[in-house]
């Protein structure tokens, strides 16, 4: 076969090839019978959200479904509430963008839900500031959540959020009242209330906190009923006291007091205090109180009291456990308790007052106190056994009212 013969034998080849492979793709030469339907999605498909923009508000949310702005809405002076959601099961994504004043006038809420108590409403991801009440109202909801929002120089309280909720990663400052009220059954994480005219954070009952920071709020920076969790959380420079959690049986693990005007840690009833650390409380012109307030039957591991201005570091009312807690540098006693208390391998030292100081009842074992102003410890018809102290300012135990000591090293 010639050359030329060759290549025609290609060609005939190649177009056969190619005219099989058109055959097998071509569409249907008989259609099916009737109209044919579209083949694009509809803008509801694409985006089945409902924007607000500033022409919408003030806006009530009479439907469930998922919302989101399209841009900043300002206040046109009419005192009204910007966003109000009325159903359950509404998604509100501010988009990154903000709800605020204007020259002529407020918001009252920047969101408020309203009637009876909503569930499954999810408001995230945006900014509220200068509302005349709260940035947030939504006292009645139920199971809902709050998610990377931020509050800032609203009258009221940043954040006003029902029961069994969730509040993650949102910050309040600079409000005329609360950073945050939040409901019982809840769990709030990595939020921060800060600068605010009142408590940093006002929690119910039977909730869940943690890595939360309460910072130079004029009230208390963690106020809480009972039955609540904390863990690694920090109060800090707050105009009253750090944690008040007065009606007890609550928890608290790994969490910092620092330079708070009154008490540390003000705890109620049968608490459990694990690894907490109380440091230069009582900044407060004529404030009185230790770096920990325990009552009745409260439980303290691992904790550090350090530096209280003017009053013991632990304070332990009846019946308390205190493990392997340390009490250095308080203006009184380092570790002080009332009747019928447990302290076991406990340090004190540098205390203004006495070490440790226990009364009626109570047994101190394996401790040590040293270098503290008065006795290194003092404690009244109990049981001190094996512990050790030194360089005291008076005695090393002061053994009082039928007090028996048994193989310690003063």
């Amino acid at each position: 076969m010639t050359v030329s013969q060759k290549k025609h034998v290609v060609a005939i080849s190649m177009v056969a090839v190619i005219g099989s492979v058109l055959w097998v793709h071509a569409g249907d030469l008989n259609p099916p019978v009737g109209p044919i339907g579209p083949t694009m999605k509809t803008l509801q498909q694409v985006e089945p959200r409902k924007p607000i923009g500033q022409a919408d508000v003030p806006y009530t949310i009479s439907q469930e479904g998922s919302y989101y702005l399209t841009e900043n809405l300002i206040a046109g002076g009419l005192g009204s509430d910007c966003i109000t959601i009325a159903n359950d099961n509404v998604t509100l994504d501010f988009s990154g963008f903000m709800i605020g004043p204007s020259e002529v006038g407020q918001w009252t809420n920047g969101v408020f839900v309203s009637g009876s108590a909503h569930k499954n409403i999810t408001i995230r991801n945006g900014t509220i500031i200068q509302s005349a009440a709260n940035g947030i109202t939504a006292a009645v909801v139920q199971n809902s959540q709050l998610i990377d929002l931020r509050t800032s120089n609203n009258g009221g309280t940043g954040f006003v959020f029902g029961a069994n909720g969730t509040v993650t990663n949102c910050v309040s400052s600079n409000n005329g009242d609360r950073g945050f009220i939040v409901g019982a059954g809840s769990t709030v994480s990595g939020c921060v209330a800060r600068s605010n005219m009142g408590n940093g954070f006002a929690l119910s009952s039977d909730s869940s906190i943690t890595n939360c920071t309460a910072y130079s709020n004029t009230g208390w920076g963690f106020d809480s009923t009972f039955g609540n969790s904390f863990e690694n959380c920090v109060a800090s420079m707050n105009v009253g006291r750090g944690f008040s959690l007065s009606n007890g049986q609550s928890a608290l693990k790994n969490c910092t007091s620092r330079s708070n005007g009154e008490i540390g840690f003000r705890l109620g009833t049968q608490t459990i205090v694990e690894n907490c650390v109380a440091y230069g409380n009582n900044t407060s012109d004529g404030a009185v109180g230790p770096g920990f307030v325990g009552g009745l039957g409260c439980t303290f591991r691992g904790c550090t009291a350090t530096n209280t201005i003017g009053d013991s570091g632990i304070h332990a009312t009846g019946s308390a456990t205190i493990v392997n807690c340390t009490a250095t540098g308080n203006g009184d006693h380092g570790i002080e308790t009332d009747a019928g208390c447990t302290v076991v391998g406990c340090i004190a030292a540098n205390n203004g007052m006495d070490g440790i100081n226990v009364s009626t009842g109570s047994t101190v074992t394996s401790c040590s106190a040293r270098s503290n102003g008065n006795d290194g410890i003092q404690a009244s018809n109990s049981l001190v056994r094996g512990c050790a102290t030194s360089s005291n300012g008076v005695l090393g135990i002061n053994a009082q009212l039928g007090t028996t000591l048994v193989e310690n090293h003063p």
